[in-house]
């Protein structure tokens, strides 16, 4: 495991190309050739072209919005932020996500707070599966693959088998491409199994989960597997195809929670145990906090959660959070794809505003979904 004075002195070197390049590009500049004026962009947007391999020093333009939010965009992108740098006030300020001690962010911090201004900035993305934080002991893999789960059995949590000849693939549908993995940040490298089952089922779904407790370390899952059931593939029924869309979304809410999770990890929060459970684990997450606070749900004595009565009953997900959260989520977008709802197909008088409140609108437009950025607006 890197130790926190070895990052800081990676950030030095950092520091120091990143200053060679600014000391190029003052010199063009001196030389009599103007340098173009960065594209106009909307808040939130990024646009960059994104390298492959780990720690690699890339600029990129930014349409300006909070750390969360220059974080969650470049997740959409598929980095998941290591370092962000910004040449500011004739100085650099540099953000370190990983395996340092937050007061090396004190300055970046100081001068930007919550809001980081549009312009030119740089960042490196780290590999989930090599960054040395997980603390993989070297005779096994750094990341469990698709055939590791097969051979694991980790199919069998699912209420029906995996097909051997079943791949996981990123051919997810073209209205969840379009509206959804812009929006979302996700875990990395999620990929989708689309399987037949032997009897009459409108749709069920699972996800194999990315990050696994075991003797005191966190062995990553990549890619994170989403696995949609349907009676016909693809489903031939009206209520067939909604109910399979909604259940992709769903899942990607599922792994919008794990980007959560890994995003807060810090070293000293591996030496605390966090309950091996999907809501254990999304729980020490402020989003996942905030989410059971303004749902109130509650836990008892027997594990069970319950939330106050009149509120959220008749949906899926009422007896635990995360499941509660990503039926929300997942029906947030469907309304805002304009798509129609399951539950619209299967219940009279159904009311998507008693679901749909504004406190939970707010609270998925702050965690879960980013502003979204139409085509046209990218051109």
């Amino acid at each position: 495991m890197l130790e926190w004075r070895q990052a800081a002195a990676l950030a030095v070197i950092a520091l120091a190309v990143l200053a060679a390049l600014a000391l190029t590009g003052a010199a063009t500049a001196d030389d009599g050739e103007q340098a173009a004026a960065p594209p106009a962009l909307q808040p939130t947007q990024v646009v960059a072209e994104i390298p492959e391999g780990y720690n690699q020093l890339f600029p990129f333009q930014w349409g300006g919005g909070s750390l969360f939010q220059l974080k969650s965009r470049l997740a959409t992108m598929g980095c998941i932020a290591n370092t962000i740098w910004n040449y500011d006030d004739d100085r650099w300020h540099g953000y370190n996500q990983y395996n340092v001690p937050s007061t090396l962010n004190a300055d970046w911090l100081a001068a930007y707070e919550e809001f980081v201004p549009a312009g030119s900035l740089y960042a490196t993305c780290f590999d989930v599966c090599k960054f040395s934080y997980f603390g993989v002991t070297h005779h096994l893999s750094s990341c469990f693959s698709v055939a590791y789960a097969r051979e694991q059995n980790f199919y069998d949590k699912f209420r029906y088998p995996i097909d051997d000849s079943s791949e996981c693939t990123d051919d997810f549908d073209e209205r969840v491409e379009e509206h959804v993995l812009p929006s979302m940040p996700l875990y990395p490298n999620v990929c989708i199994i689309r399987q037949s089952t032997p009897e009459v089922v409108t749709g069920s779904a699972g996800v194999i989960h990315p990050v696994v407790r075991t003797s005191g370390n966190l062995y990553p899952l990549d890619p994170v597997i989403a696995v949609v059931y349907t009676r016909m593939v693809p489903p031939t029924t009206e209520l067939g195809q909604v109910t399979a869309l909604a259940l992709e979304i769903h899942e990607l809410c599922h792994t919008n929670q794990h980007y959560h999770f890994v995003q807060q990890m810090q070293p000293d929060r591996l030496t605390t145990e966090i309950e091996n459970t999907s809501t254990g684990k999304w729980r020490t997450t402020e989003p996942g906090s905030s989410f059971i606070d303004l749902v109130g749900f509650a836990r008892g004595d027997d594990g069970e959660w319950s939330f106050p009565a009149g509120t959220y009953e008749g949906i899926y997900g009422t007896t635990e959070p995360t499941e509660l959260a990503a039926e929300l989520c997942a029906m947030y977008f469907l309304d805002r794809m304009g798509e129609r709802n399951p539950y619209e197909l299967t219940r009279e008088n159904f009311d998507l505003g008693r679901y749909l409140t504004d406190e939970i609108v707010e609270w998925i437009e702050t965690w879960v979904v980013l502003p979204e950025i139409t085509a046209a607006e990218t051109d």
